[in-house]
């Protein structure tokens, strides 16, 4: 009876051993030491390798033998989570704790470490269980050689790792590094213990600290420093011929005349202004160069205009302080206006000042109304801001002063300013674009629409509208709330006129002839141009304090890359914890 329960349990045993074991994870057990390899064939396309793993040699002979040995390919820097399927038709002979891994015709895509891994059994003498005890081991082979590639590719020292936790007892090289590392041990012990091993650990962490707050401090500075947006002005100073050809507008003083003073019977204010005010053709009496109103001048309120062979003359009632006014623009470039000058001249040389308008004013019209004085502004090419039309932010254009028998000498220049729309100073970056203009529109709109009537400036936008005839509705001004609501932001690009008078003198009494003379000249370099820009950019701030992290904390773009590539693969080996390594058995 002794005899059949003797057998079945042989036979238990036997299919045991027989068969692989691997529900075990290949990352854990004992490092029982370092297998090796060995290179055949003499040329790189036909080489093989043998990569061997000898459990007896290192472990002795006290065990019986080593069973289910596997191989695994490590990941980069031998790490065993990220292991990998091993590359080729390769071959594993296992036999009696001795495997070899055979590769045929290795290249560099094969260097790299291998580990080797079974299971260590040991039979009970109870023949009650049939599987014996088992221990995990596993050996490295580190394949790069240096005739293949001259340099290893991983650190030594993060591909061989022993394990903590065994119950097998070392042997061989196995002890001895056991040894030196229970020795490194205790000396790191005891030098973390020295008080000049704690000096040195608490001045590291005070200059670390100092660097930390030194860098956030200078951070918080530059940051400071690119909220406020310093701004970097240029100035350059341009030639005649840059600069554009102004208009000219000629206003009469002392002819203003307030809407009470209408008669009841008036049907039109604007004509009423308009028949009681000096015309183009009685103020203007000569301009040049070939700027001079035709004889058939504006004399009908439908009718505004006048040509002339460089521009065009155009005349509008303004609402307060005058009467109305005329206003030249030209159609001609100053390149055109100085090639006239230049063949007028006998000598070709290029002259100190340009001479740009001349103009006689006649400051006595006809009707027997008494003498008159004028005012003129030189701007762009659009009407000029003589009065405030009904909003407080308003800039008026600079204006020059012509009594009657003047003879005024203006010295003119230009200024063209360029800036960049900030945050804290936003500007609208378009052709053409003024602000006191687009205010005065937004004026015209709020009266047409709080009113339902329009001034004698407002026939040309308003033309559809009666005329007004109250006091509220013609000396309406715009609030700094509706100045606000009417979306008129500064301009980024602002060009001005500025004239001054640099000689004035007076005709005799007995050459008075009720005229005033004004000669308009430039310089040579009378335009000048402004450009501002943002002088401290965004790329500006993330240099310097990139500077100051690299410099005090050596942290750089590689740096932070490095880790975010580290977090990653810890993240990726975190997520793949359980999937079953990719084993190469025999």
């Amino acid at each position: 009876m002794i005899r059949p329960v003797v057998i079945v349990c042989s036979l238990l045993l036997t299919l045991s051993y027989g068969r692989p074991y691997f529900d075990y994870d290949a990352c854990e057990g004992e490092n029982v030491g370092r297998g090796y390899y060995n290179l055949a064939g003499e040329r790189s396309y036909n080489r093989n390798v043998e990569l061997i793993c000898d459990f007896k040699r290192e472990m002795g002979y006290d065990y019986d033998r080593v069973m289910d040995i596997a191989w695994i390919k490590l990941g980069d820097g031998g790490r065993c989570s990220r292991a990998e399927a091993i590359r080729g038709d390769i071959d594993v002979n296992s036999l009696d704790g001795r495997s070899v891994l055979t590769i045929p015709r290795c290249d560099d895509r094969d260097y790299g470490v291998y580990r080797c891994f079974g299971t260590v059994r040991q039979s009970y003498r109870n023949l009650g269980r049939y599987r014996g005890q088992s221990d995990h081991v596993f050996m490295d082979v580190m394949f790069m050689p240096d005739d293949f590639s001259g340099s290893s590719r991983y650190a030594r020292a993060e591909a061989l790792k022993t394990s903590k936790v065994s119950h097998v007892r070392p042997r061989g090289s196995a002890l001895r590094r056991a040894v030196e590392l229970a020795r490194a041990a205790q000396v790191a012990g005891a030098l973390s213990r020295h008080p000049l091993r704690r000096l040195l650990l608490l001045l590291r962490l005070g200059i670390t600290m100092s660097c930390l707050i030194l860098t956030g401090y200078q951070s918080l500075e530059l940051l400071n420093q690119f909220w406020t947006e310093p701004t970097a002005t240029a100035f350059s100073r341009l030639p005649a011929d840059r600069m554009p050809v102004p208009s000219v507008t000629v206003c009469p003083n002392g002819r203003g005349l307030e809407f009470r003073e209408m008669p009841l019977n008036e049907s039109s204010m604007s004509e009423w202004l308009w028949n009681h005010t000096v015309s183009l053709r009685e103020m203007v009496v000569r301009c040049a160069h070939d700027c001079s109103p035709g004889p058939a001048g504006p004399l009908e309120l439908a009718d505004r205009t006048a040509d002339s062979p460089t521009g065009t003359w155009h005349s509008w009632a303004v609402d307060r302080a005058y009467s109305t006014c005329h206003t030249f623009t030209p159609n001609i470039s100053m390149i055109d206006l100085l090639d006239v000058q230049r063949k007028k001249r006998f000598n070709p040389i290029e002259a100190a000042e340009w001479d740009l308008f001349q103009l006689e004013i006649r400051m006595k019209p006809s009707g027997g109304m008494s003498r008159i004085s004028a005012s003129v502004f030189f701007h762009r090419a659009n009407e000029a801001q003589v009065t405030n039309p009904g909003f407080l932010s308003f800039e008026p254009s600079p204006r020059i002063y012509l009594e009657p028998d003047d003879i005024v000498t203006v010295r003119l220049r230009s200024e063209l300013t360029q800036r960049e729309s900030l945050y804290r100073a936003p500007c609208l970056d378009q052709a053409g674009y003024d602000r006191s203009l687009c205010l005065t529109r937004c004026l015209y709109d709020t009266r047409a629409a709080r009113y339902g009537c329009r001034s004698p400036q407002m026939i040309d936008s308003h033309p559809h509208l009666p005329e007004c005839r109250r006091a509220e509705a013609l000396e309406m001004t715009l609030t700094l709330t509706e100045e606000a609501e009417c979306g008129c932001p500064r301009a980024c690009r602002e060009h001005v006129f500025i004239a001054t008078v640099s000689d004035r003198q007076y005709m005799a009494p007995h050459e008075t002839s009720d005229i005033g003379y004004i000669l308009v000249l430039a310089g040579r370099q009378p335009h000048m141009e402004t450009t501002e820009s943002a002088a401290y950019r965004l790329v500006n701030l993330l240099s310097e304090v990139g500077g100051y992290v690299g410099l005090l904390v050596g942290v750089s773009v590689m740096s932070l890359l490095q880790l975010l590539i580290d977090l990653a693969e810890r993240l990726h080996d975190w997520c793949r914890r359980d999937r079953v390594l990719p084993l190469t058995v025999g």
